[in-house]
């Protein structure tokens, strides 16, 4: 199975855009030096397809702005043994490496077996890694990191949610959610936290397309 790494798709383009610090630039450069798959295959897919990466990435900052003080509020209010707020986002497609014309939109085929899909929240990206095992048969595993670069907690839970289905259930260990043998299909996946709740409302898995 493909090793997820913990540095961030966006700091992957900061670097490649000539916009990271000197301790982001080394982090990548270690992580290239060291033959890291998905930094690898990031910027090579970065090289040819940066326009509409950069396209994905504008987004009202004063607003952004607003939602992460907001969550960072709702976090630190105390919690009671009777009542648990939680805040409930839903994340937006930022990176998919099936299609290579938008970050938006998936294409219909993944012919060499493997999927990378970024989505986005006004404070994390959940980052998604898809393998198929066999003919519509996938591998689904997955981290949340932080946009500010701080470590993030690995969820309580993780679920993925098709039709009428019962929901799958995650193996969760060492920051990191995974699913066996999922079909191609469009599913909804659930990370939670005490205090929050992502939503990946439109996760197209294998060859499936986005609705």
């Amino acid at each position: 199975m493909k090793k997820l790494c913990r540095v961030t798709f966006e700091a992957r383009l900061d670097v490649f855009e000539g916009r990271a610090d000197l301790k982001t630039n080394e982090l990548v450069s270690r992580h290239l030096a060291d033959n890291c798959a998905a930094c690898s295959d990031d910027i090579a897919w970065l090289s040819a397809y940066v326009p509409a990466v950069n396209k994905a990435l504008k987004y009202d900052e004063q607003r952004v702005s607003d939602r992460a003080f907001a969550l960072a509020r709702n976090l630190m209010q105390p919690r009671t043994e009777s009542t648990v707020t939680r805040l409930v986002t839903a994340a937006r497609l930022l990176f998919d490496s099936r299609n290579r014309n938008t970050a938006f939109a998936p294409a219909r085929d993944s012919a060499d077996g493997s999927v990378h899909v970024v989505y986005r929240t006004d404070s994390a990206d959940v980052d998604l890694w898809q393998e198929e095992q066999r003919a519509g048969d996938w591998y689904v595993t997955g981290q949340a990191l932080s946009l500010d670069g701080l470590d993030m907690p690995p969820p309580t839970g993780a679920t993925l949610r098709f039709a009428t289905e019962e929901p799958r259930v995650a193996t969760i260990e060492n920051a990191e959610f995974s699913f066996e043998s999922v079909a191609s299909g469009n599913y909804l996946l659930s990370l939670l936290w005490d205090n929050l709740e992502i939503q990946v409302g439109d996760l197209a898995v294998g060859s499936a397309e986005a609705p």
